[in-house]
């Protein structure tokens, strides 16, 4: 039944006894397989694999023969009555011999066979002749088999020619080989014939090989052969018993007898010989003989009774290769060219690639490379085992796993702004562009994005972030890329932050209960005299804020007073000795002598009234009696040296329109 390796086979259901022919190229690799199935007379199974992966196979599924009864389509050819049988003396013959020739009519078909008028035709030679049956239905003639070349001549097949007999509608053939070495005679060790299995064992795997003569017969030590040899007759006439011997390699040998041989018959010996591990480089004979005592005095050829193959016992190739390292999308060299063989001559490799197609798992390219030079580009980073197979040129493999190391290429970042200078404490935007070109994902591939110490509003991992600086001068701004595979690229940006004003003045007016508010005109409320405590504050970057200048007018009234403090803040003491809407300015300077502009208040100062302590009561008074009154009065200290004390001394009368005379 036409099965493959794997255990397939063909739909239709019969071809139980079929016969497989493989065909080897010239470099002993099998190109494809048949099968012969003969009763359907034609090929059941048609295999052929090219180069570059093409398969195609040709299987039976149906079989309806015209004029055959008892067909089963997918299973049984039927029957077919051979209504002229053409039956020649010989199926094999010599050139240019005469041979008789019988044709016999079936009354199967033919309701009388005898007297049946026939054609037999051997037309190959152009030769036609007609017959007629005789009473047993069988007609004869003697035809000249002719020396006429068919289109697949080989050694023991010169030409396959039809004899076809025909009797109205009803046909009838026969085939006859000729041989152009038929002999009377001659018995031959037949070289073609012989077969050698190769079994070779590495490690715990064996693999079984066909030796021929494309292939070479290449062995090595260790190597185990299943030897079969033939012995054939290429004469008309069959052969004496006789011996066949058998010599090995190693010298032994081995005599069987060999059996009379009729017209090409074959007598085959077997031997298993395993290739010593100490047989050195070169070549080794295998040699059968038939008839050695030569008892066929008729044999018309000795000379080929002697059979002979030659073994080359060679070496295992050696693979030399570095181990390459490089990057993603770069052309990688893997390089085995210093691979040799031992035993002489040329090696190739193929290289079995592994490389990531976008799944969970690897897939695999095979390449040939007569040179043993790849290059090959990955797009995912890892560790790659490519395995390379050494074959030299009796077809001896090696193999061996190199590891391809590609690292990861960084992803790419580029950091951009509108500007390059800004005032400190002012804001200024960044901007990220980043690219993994090895990424999983689509262009521009996963990269997140963050920014050490730079405080961006809008969070730490952002591709746009919005930042300042505290203090003057150049400031490096820093992008950290890291990609799907935790590579990380930075870029950075360079800043120019510049001086700003003193800001954000701040005044504040603190009495003996704490801070003074303002009214609803912004303008502090106080009293003559009062000692009051004024703050001063401003902002400015770190850098300037402690070498603040802090100059104060505390009193338009007063042009020339003055005072001025440096640092962060400022603090002085402050009495107004007028009543009155006053007016204090504050102006701050930094280092640079950038300004804050000049910040004004108010402050209104009330005057406090004079008070008169009670007087003692004198009353009652006699009439002409003296006495004396004492009064006491008090101001703030600014008014006490102004203060004007008048007395009423007439009760009946008022003389400065103040009080009354109750």
């Amino acid at each position: 039944k036409p099965t493959n390796d794997v255990g397939q086979s063909i739909d239709y259901g019969g071809c139980n006894e079929s016969y497989e022919m493989t065909s080897f190229n010239s470099n002993g690799v099998s190109e494809g397989y048949r099968w012969y199935c003969p009763e359907v007379r034609n090929y059941a199974w048609l295999h052929t694999a090219d180069d570059i992966g093409l398969v195609i196979d040709f299987k039976l599924k149906r079989y309806d023969p015209v004029g055959a009864t008892g067909v089963e389509p997918y299973t049984n050819p039927g029957t077919r009555s051979d209504c002229l049988e053409v039956v020649p003396e010989r199926s094999i013959t010599a050139l240019d011999t005469p041979m008789q020739v019988w044709v016999n009519a079936s009354s199967s078909c033919f309701s009388n066979t005898a007297g049946l008028q026939l054609e037999l035709h051997h037309e190959v030679e152009g030769f036609v002749t007609s017959l007629t049956t005789a009473a047993n239905g069988s007609a004869w003639a003697l035809v000249d088999v002719g020396d006429a070349l068919d289109s697949s001549a080989t050694q023991l097949d010169y030409a396959s020619h039809g004899l076809v007999a025909k009797a109205g509608n009803k046909v009838g053939a026969a085939t006859v080989t000729l041989d152009q070495y038929l002999v009377g005679l001659d018995v031959f060790a037949d070289e073609e014939a012989a077969v050698i299995l190769r079994e070779r064992c590495i490690g715990d795997v064996c693999t079984v090989s066909q030796l021929n003569a494309l292939s070479g017969y290449n062995v090595l030590p260790g190597d185990r052969l299943d030897i079969e040899v033939a012995f054939n007759n290429r004469g008309i006439t069959t052969s004496t018993t006789t011996d066949a011997r058998l010599t090995m390699p190693d010298g032994v040998a081995i005599t069987e007898e060999l059996p009379p041989l009729e017209t090409y018959q074959a007598y085959k010996m077997y031997q298993t010989w395993e290739v010593p591990n100490s047989t050195g480089i070169g070549p080794l004979q295998i040699q059968w003989e038939a008839d050695t005592g030569q008892l066929n005095a008729a044999d018309a050829n000795f000379q080929n009774n002697i059979g002979s193959i030659e073994l080359f016992v060679g070496r295992l190739p050696t693979p030399v290769a570095p181990e390459p390292i490089g990057l993603t999308q770069e052309t990688i060299l893997i390089n085995a060219s210093a691979s040799y063989d031992e035993d002489g001559g040329n090696v190739s490799c193929e290289f079995y690639v592994p490389f990531d197609d976008g799944t969970r798992t690897w897939d695999y390219e095979r390449i040939v490379s007569p040179t043993c030079l790849l290059e090959y580009t990955w797009i995912d980073d890892g560790v790659y085992p490519v395995q390379i197979t050494v074959e030299d040129e009796e077809r001896d493999e090696t193999v061996m796993v190199l590891n391809v190391t590609v690292q990861n290429r960084d992803p790419e970042i580029e950091v951009r702004s509108q500007r390059t200078e800004a005032k400190v404490e002012y804001p200024i935007t960044l901007y990220a562009y980043a690219n993994d070109s090895d990424s999983e994902k689509v262009w521009p591939g996963v990269v997140d994005i963050y920014w050490p110490g730079a405080n961006c509003k809008e969070g730490y991992y952002t591709r746009v972030c919005t930042t300042t600086s505290t203090t003057e001068g150049w400031k490096t701004f820093t992008a950290i890329g890291t990609d799907d595979d935790g590579a990380v690229a930075s870029a950075t940006f360079d800043v120019k932050f510049t001086n700003i004003r003193p800001h954000s003045l701040n005044v504040q007016m603190l009495g003996d209960d704490g801070p003074i508010t303002m009214d609803a005109q912004d303008t502090w409320h106080v009293e003559e005299d009062q000692t009051v405590t004024v703050k001063g504050q401003a902002q400015d970057s770190v850098d300037d804020i402690n070498d603040l200048t802090h100059t104060w007018w505390p009193d338009d009234a007063q042009p020339s007073l003055i005072r001025v403090f440096d640092g962060r803040t400022s603090e002085y003491e402050m009495v107004w000795l007028e009543a009155g809407l006053h007016k204090m300015r504050l102006e701050v300077t930094d280092s640079e002598g950038a300004t804050s502009g000049i910040e004004e208040r108010w402050v209104s100062v009330q005057n406090v009234p004079p008070t008169i302590e009670p007087i003692a009561p004198v009353l009652p008074v006699a009439e002409g009696q003296s006495i004396r009154v004492s009064g006491s009065s008090t101001d703030t200290p600014s008014d006490v040296d102004t203060l004007v004390r008048c007395w009423d001394i007439d009760p009946s009368m008022d003389s400065d329109d103040f009080g009354s005379a109750d």
